[in-house]
């Protein structure tokens, strides 16, 4: 689950992951917003995110585009999904 500190689990999720993961699965268009999304963050060397986004700034693998979608993802299929 995605946590304000980062990797562990058990953490509380951050407001803002929280605001966008209720956004998310509200959305009629969740599942094409989500593998947009996904695009592009794919473990590299050392388990970094290749996406271009992170050029200047990395994040290890899973980022945090990648735990929204996963914690997405798990809550749309435990029926959380609007």
């Amino acid at each position: 689950m995605p946590t304000v500190s980062g990797h562990g689990q058990g953490e509380v999720p951050s407001p803002a992951m929280v605001r966008m993961t209720d956004t998310l699965l509200a959305s009629p268009d969740r599942l094409l917003i989500c593998e947009r999304l996904r695009a592009g963050h794919v473990p590299g060397p050392g388990e970094w995110c290749t996406h271009p986004a992170h050029v200047g700034r990395p994040e290890h693998h899973p980022c945090p585009i990648v735990r929204l979608m996963n914690l997405v993802e798990g809550l749309a299929g435990r029926g959380h999904a609007a």
